[in-house]
């Protein structure tokens, strides 16, 4: 019985040493690709943080403060603040397990519109409002997307090419369907209305159907964009469909 209590004493205090005193850059060869190439590591894995860390979409940094309770569950989970390119800033409750799935949890983030000018058709949209994103749970990792469980906001929303066009205040509602993640669009005011769903296979596939009705007060470019984008139907509707995969758009 002894030697068994040396064991686990043995055990607790090489977890803890990992914890509390070993440096994050020894075990950064360890995380999940997604969060490996920061520039710079500082402190501890239970209280750390990254600086410019290269995404696809921009530098992120982030700190960290252990959740010792996903230890049970043989994953590293941690409460996270973050900012997007000085832009963008919000919080998440972030787990990582031994199959290197990144989960996250009660994620509050906000900023302005503008900063998808960067990620979305760069030079050729101009995006303007406000966005906020609650999103309860989703998870993501090397070749997967979702389930995503959870609400995107976009107060007073614009999108300027050739034409400018208002969307008023736009609401994606996203659920989990059978592994997939679905989402309802909806908008209150502005030059167009909008309904529709949009649906995200794990493997980043994605199918868009929106119907989109102009104003009676639209410009007349709103209604040839409109024309441009998607199929005209019965009571001056247009239905746009799209697809692709999101491994497209890196």
């Amino acid at each position: 019985m002894r030697l068994i209590g040396l064991i686990l004493l043995f055990v607790v205090a090489l977890v803890l040493s990992l914890l509390f005193v070993t440096p994050l850059t020894r075990v950064q060869p360890w995380f999940p690709e997604i969060v490996r190439n920061g520039e710079r590591f500082t402190g501890t894995v239970s209280r750390g943080a990254v600086y410019d860390l290269n995404t696809v979409n921009g530098m992120v940094d982030a700190d960290w403060v252990l959740r010792p309770s996903a230890l049970l569950r043989a994953a590293l989970g941690a409460d996270v603040d973050f900012v997007w390119d000085d832009a963008f800033e919000g919080e998440a409750r972030v787990e990582v397990g031994v199959n290197q799935v990144v989960h996250v949890r009660d994620v509050l983030v906000a900023g302005p519109a503008n900063q998808l000018d960067k990620v979305v058709l760069p030079g050729i949209l101009r995006f303007d409002g406000d966005l906020r994103l609650d999103i309860r749970q989703a998870a993501v990792a090397e070749g997967q997307y979702g389930p995503v469980e959870g609400t995107v906001e976009w107060k007073q929303a614009t999108i300027t090419g050739q034409i400018a066009v208002s969307f008023g205040d736009l609401t994606l509602t996203l659920r989990e369907q059978d592994g997939e993640t679905h989402g309802d669009i909806r908008n209150d005011g502005g030059d167009v209305s909008l309904s529709g769903t949009v649906v995200l296979n794990p493997d980043g596939a994605y199918q868009t159907d929106i119907v989109a009705v102009p104003a009676p007060s639209a410009e007349r470019g709103v209604v040839f964009t409109l024309e441009t984008l998607g199929t005209p139907e019965s009571g001056n509707r247009f239905r746009i469909r799209e697809s692709g995969n999101l491994t497209d758009l890196r």
